[in-house]
């Protein structure tokens, strides 16, 4: 539907027209009767009968044929009064029927002008008659009266009708009207305005004002909001308006009372601009500048938010226009917004820009006391005493090494709510870790730092186990070395031997006094020759942790044997090119079957050690030799006397699984 035909159909709505449907108004002028008839088409294609009633109920036809189009003709004189008459005749005498703009065009025209609707056959007048109190109108379709309307003279008053109903709205330098449609009464309204109340003044729509229902989206059809709208008026101006109802014969019917309207000043004045502002202890002095004024200001208006808000609320009285400064007086801390709002005699506010009041505590929370340290082994809980502050946020956890305060740094990224902090730690931590607390307030105030406690871990990790590297007999004793221990919290260490000729003996400690942790070698004193022993040692930390046992070193101490001559000769050694070991093979003269054996090996610049344990045979293979490598063999044999001799020494390298001696 386009915007033209939903206009037609709003107007033949507020005729009170459906489809096949027709409507009688009426008029009298002293003893004259006007009537009309309007259709949903206009135009009654096969024409209308008309009816009187009589006052003793009957209906009597007035017309002796249908009253149609075409069949008056407008005179000379009512052509020339009527400079449009001659293209609306026209288009009644157009072949095609009556649609779209052109059905609205002429139905207009029938409401105002009696020679147009006269010859359109939607007129009749006559005198009024005694004893008649009501017509009717009948539309023919199809030779048939198909549809009817009436008007009973008890409607008609004897003096002209006032619109009901007016309502009007005054705002953004407009005025806007509505009023109660009555659509058997007026088809339109003309609105007048007046700078007096004793004149009509001028006329404000240029054509009449025909309210139309519309549909909404829900496709509800109803009357809009407002009528018209009149937007040639001065602020600070007084009005008169006068409404006047059209009927359908087009006559201005009974004026409306005036009605006063002022038309407020909206005009916006002249804004001032903030500049600055001067904190203080209770608030901000703010400062603005003013370079214009508008002519009609009264003063200023401080606006204010909320503390953290964003809505605007009046804040004093009116302020003089010559101030340009104002004490903001704030109760709470937080941020705020001001504007400067210049007034004028209309209450109308110029608002400035907006400044930002930031009004923030700077009173640190007080330092955390009694901050106390529990541990285990993987964690140490912090402990201190909760502040009482009303606005406190959280605390910060900080953590050094050995009470140092350079080296604290933070632990947490936020603020802790609670009065607790554990800190999680690898338990082969060996460090004393210091720990102090911080609080901090809503607006980030810092307090001082607590007082510092240290601690450290729970210690249940031992030292690793030792190495023993050699043991040298000497005349008179037995040195037994091995390699430090690196951990920096170890003691000392702890050396212990068993003799292996006695099946019941056990582990004996050797050191009677304290081996501190820069030892490396021990002195056994207490030997005897012609036993086997094993060497064992331990090594302790600070928490009292002790290692695993080390390697087990075998040692035999042969006894000593006067006057006897005894050699010791290797034989040519062999590869086993399999495996790249080295077969090794030795012989004694003389020999003795009660002789062990023990053969050593070392790599060069190194020490001899013990690659074999106590043998019985003169023949050891060894499994661990590396390809490349320079070795050099030692066979020492342990006589039944308690002496010991050693073999030459022998140099062997393995190349491409070749011995080379």
């Amino acid at each position: 539907m386009t915007r033209t035909s939903i206009f037609i159909f709003g107007f033949m709505i507020c005729f009170g027209l459906k489809a096949q449907s027709i409507k009688l108004v009426a008029r009298t002028d002293g003893n004259t009767v006007q009537l009309k008839w309007f259709t949903d088409k206009l135009l009654a294609d096969e024409g209308v009968n008309l009816y009187r009633k009589s006052d003793n109920g009957s209906w009597n036809k007035i017309n002796s044929s249908p009253i149609r189009k075409g069949e008056y003709t407008p005179s000379a004189t009512e052509f020339q009064s009527d400079p449009d008459l001659k293209k609306y005749m026209d288009l009644l005498r157009a072949s095609k029927p009556l649609e779209s703009f052109g059905l609205l065009l002429a139905t207009l025209q029938a409401v105002k002008s009696t020679p147009f609707a006269r010859a359109a056959g939607l007129y009749y007048t006559e005198q009024r008659q005694s004893g008649i109190v009501a017509y009717k109108v009948a539309l023919i379709v199809r030779g048939q009266e198909s549809a009817f309307a009436e008007y009973n003279f008890d409607e008609l008053s004897s003096e002209n009708p006032k619109l009901s109903g007016i309502e009007f709205e005054q705002k953004f330098k407009k005025v806007q009207f509505k009023w109660t449609v009555e659509d058997s009464k007026f088809y339109a309204v003309n609105v007048y305005r007046s700078s007096s109340p004793d004149s009509i003044g001028i006329l404000v729509n240029k054509e009449p004002v025909i309210p139309s229902k519309v549909k909404d989206q829900a496709g509800k059809s109803d009357y809009p909001k407002w009528f018209i709208e009149d937007r040639l008026v001065r602020e600070k101006s007084t009005y008169y308006y006068r409404l006047v109802g059209i009927d359908f014969f087009n006559k201005e019917q009974q004026l409306s009372e005036p009605i006063q309207i002022r038309i407020k000043d909206e005009t916006i004045p002249i804004p001032p601009v903030l500049k600055s502002k001067d904190e203080k202890k209770n608030g901000f002095i703010v400062h603005w500048e003013h370079f214009e004024k508008s002519d009609d200001q009264t003063g200023y208006e401080i606006h204010l938010t909320n503390r953290n808000d964003t809505i605007f609320y009046p804040i004093s009285t009116l302020i003089a226009s010559d101030q340009d400064s104002f004490l903001v007086e704030l109760k709470a801390f937080g941020t705020y917004s001001i504007m400067v709002a210049s007034k004028d005699e209309e209450g109308n506010l110029g608002f400035s820009n907006e400044m930002v009041l930031d009004y923030l505590d700077k009173i640190p929370p007080a330092k955390p006391v009694n901050v106390r340290l529990e541990t285990d082994s993987t964690q140490i809980k912090i402990v201190w005493d909760s502040n009482v502050e009303n606005d406190l946020l959280g605390y910060k956890i900080y953590r050094g090494i050995n009470g140092d305060i350079k080296s604290m740094t933070l632990q947490n990224a936020a603020p802790f709510s609670q009065n607790t902090y554990v800190d999680f730690l690898p338990k082969n931590t060996k460090n004393s870790f210091s720990y102090s607390v911080m609080a901090v307030d809503s607006s980030l105030n810092e307090s001082q730092l607590s007082d510092i406690a240290s601690k450290k871990l729970l210690d249940v990790v031992p030292p690793k186990a030792p190495f023993i590297k050699n043991i040298e007999v000497y005349e008179k004793a037995v040195l037994i070395s091995w390699s430090k221990n690196t951990e920096i919290d170890l003691l000392k260490y702890e050396v212990y031997r068993k003799n292996l000729s006695d099946s019941l003996a056990d582990f004996q400690q050797l050191n009677l006094s304290v081996l501190d942790r820069n030892a490396n070698a021990f002195i056994d004193r207490n030997f005897q020759r012609g036993k086997e022993f094993v060497y064992v040692i331990y090594a302790l930390d600070s928490a009292g942790n002790k290692s695993l046992m080390s390697n087990q070193f075998k040692y035999f101490l042969p006894k000593e044997k006067e006057g006897l001559n005894v050699v010791c000769r290797f034989k040519d050694p062999k590869i086993i090119k399999a495996t790249g070991a080295i077969k090794l093979s030795w012989e004694i003269k003389p020999y003795d079957e009660n002789v062990k054996y023990m053969v050593f090996r070392k790599k060069q610049g190194g020490s001899f050690l013990p690659v074999s344990g106590l043998l019985e045979d003169t023949r050891y293979t060894d499994q661990t030799a590396e390809k490349e490598v320079v070795y050099t063999y030692e066979v020492r044999c342990y006589l039944a006397d308690g002496k010991m001799v050693k073999s030459e020494s022998k140099e062997i390298s393995i190349r491409n699984k070749e011995p080379k001696v």
